[in-house]
């Protein structure tokens, strides 16, 4: 599966999105570079999650021209179609300790991931979990693109 096209253009001054770790922090994400901001006035709407790290590249799962997207730094890949797999998991040789995060569109790996199993909120098993269903990632990626209350996102 090749990047997303962005039929819509983003806003210049990005969109809003909640921080995936932090529920009270708010972000403007700048769909062009891959890059944050935070706001000083959280935003009436909100366009989707954020996984902001200190070490990687930052995540963003947003709806966007009616899809939903998933960008990872600058790379943008559409969450659409039936064939899409997304899988989060233990790697066995470290005995559970380390998980994997791969998305696949049946013929190859789009994204993976490997990572150390969090104490924390897992955002990886948080999105395996709810895109692994084609529904779930149209409904959300409509309903996104509108934008929701902050709420709606967290209980999605």
């Amino acid at each position: 599966m090749a990047q997303a096209e962005i039929m819509d253009p983003a806003p210049a001054d990005g969109i809003g999105v909640i921080d995936f770790r932090r529920h009270g922090m708010f972000l403007r994400w700048q769909i062009g570079s891959g890059a944050w901001v935070a706001c000083d006035v959280p935003p009436p709407r909100v366009h989707g999650v954020a996984l902001i790290r200190a070490a990687g590249p930052n995540i963003c799962l947003y709806g966007w021209g009616g899809g939903l997207h998933l960008q990872v730094g600058k790379d943008r890949y559409l969450l659409s179609g039936a064939a899409l797999r997304i899988k989060c998991g233990p790697v066995l040789a470290t005995l559970g300790l380390r998980k994997r995060f791969i998305v696949e569109d049946g013929t190859h790996i789009v994204y993976r991931h490997a990572y150390w199993s969090a104490q924390s909120d897992d955002f990886f098993r948080w999105l395996a979990a709810r895109a692994a269903s084609a529904q779930w990632r149209q409904a959300q990626g409509k309903t996104w693109s509108a934008g929701v209350d902050a709420a709606a996102v967290r209980s999605s």
